[in-house]
């Protein structure tokens, strides 16, 4: 990880590692798990690679833990790895901890669950072996059914990417307790994003990752500065967590016909679902508490005048989108500081 992050696929920073090599290797594990990559993921397979290779060429050797060798004993789907890349791997990488490790850290990109005959061997390995990440998995999927419950929410299940991608997470802090995200250990600007945006949810996972450090997953639940920013991205696209989103009344008033304003309000919601709770007032609104009046024309009579206000003549274009978005941005960082000061 650390190379990729350092180069980026700008040059081949293992000398004395072939890279012809490497892509041979890296096809044959593309083919393996039925995926297809693009070529910054390819290439960023072909590091890790070279990585492994040049670790184990200068006799640093790989030896397992008990906790590792369990996600891989009796494991078919890691035995028919072994099996489909001996012809190809190095005779000094011919080695189960060797070939173990690099099965496992595959087991971290959730790109390679995407076959459904290979998710399904995944996933049937784990929970025959009750292993601490797919416990981890289920007792998120409970919390999260809990929470929906106890809010009133409809109940509405991990989307199968969902899944892969934070069960994928658990392996990886299960591997990796300790490891960053990133080289400097900050996290990105978009996961510090949602945190701040959702102190309520980011308030709740703190307790339920609190309560799951007593429970058999708990070695699945370390490194929880990484969980979090994981857990944030999906819980952003579930409906039971929308609320969380800032919200923006809008007072559609237009001289379009019922059915295009209609389309025109469900382009909008589309649009900004993951950014904004767009809440349009009713067409007989008379008020002045709307944040934004979407119209054909500028309205000069009171109270909508003194709205903010944008004029839309047509169906939305990608520039009206960027215009909007960046009204919005403004809009809503007005309401913020409005409400900070309330506070004070």
């Amino acid at each position: 990880m650390t190379f990729w992050q350092l180069f980026r696929g700008k040059i081949w920073p293992f000398e004395t590692i072939s890279q012809t090599d490497v892509k041979k290797i890296a096809d044959q594990i593309i083919d393996f798990f039925h995926v297809q990559l693009n070529e910054i993921k390819k290439r960023r397979l072909e590091y890790m690679l070279g990585a492994f290779f040049l670790r184990k060429s200068q006799k640093h050797f790989v030896i397992l833990n008990r906790k590792k060798r369990e996600l891989i004993s009796n494991n078919l789907l890691f035995k028919r790895f072994c099996q489909a890349m001996a012809p190809v791997f190095p005779n000094y990488f011919q080695v189960e901890d060797e070939l173990g490790a690099l099965f496992l850290v595959l087991m971290t990109r959730e790109e390679y669950y995407c076959n459904p005959q290979i998710r399904e061997m995944i996933y049937s390995f784990h929970h025959s072996a009750e292993t601490p990440p797919f416990k981890a998995l289920r007792e998120a999927e409970r919390a999260l059914l809990l929470y929906q419950k106890e809010q009133h929410l409809p109940e509405e299940p991990l989307s199968l990417e969902a899944e892969n991608y934070l069960f994928s997470s658990h392996i990886f802090t299960f591997l990796f307790p300790d490891a960053k995200a990133t080289i400097d250990g900050n996290s990105s600007d978009f996961h510090n994003h949602l945190i701040v945006r959702n102190p309520k949810l980011n308030q709740w996972l703190l307790f339920f990752f609190e309560d799951e450090r007593e429970t058999e997953a708990s070695l699945a639940f370390q490194n929880q500065g990484f969980l979090m920013a994981r857990y944030l991205t999906v819980m952003k696209t579930l409906g039971a967590f929308m609320t969380q989103l800032p919200e923006i009344t809008v007072l559609l008033m237009t001289d379009f016909p019922v059915f295009e304003e209609e389309l025109l309000m469900a382009s909008l919601h589309n649009f900004f679902r993951n950014d904004y709770r767009l809440v349009f007032l009713p067409a007989n609104y008379r008020g002045r508490e709307a944040d934004l009046l979407i119209s054909t024309s500028k309205v000069h009579k009171k109270p909508w005048a003194d709205l903010d206000y944008f004029i839309v003549a047509q169906e939305l274009q990608l520039t009206d989108y960027i215009q909007l978005t960046q009204k919005l941005q403004t809009i809503q960082k007005e309401k913020s500081e409005k409400g900070y000061n309330n506070d004070i």
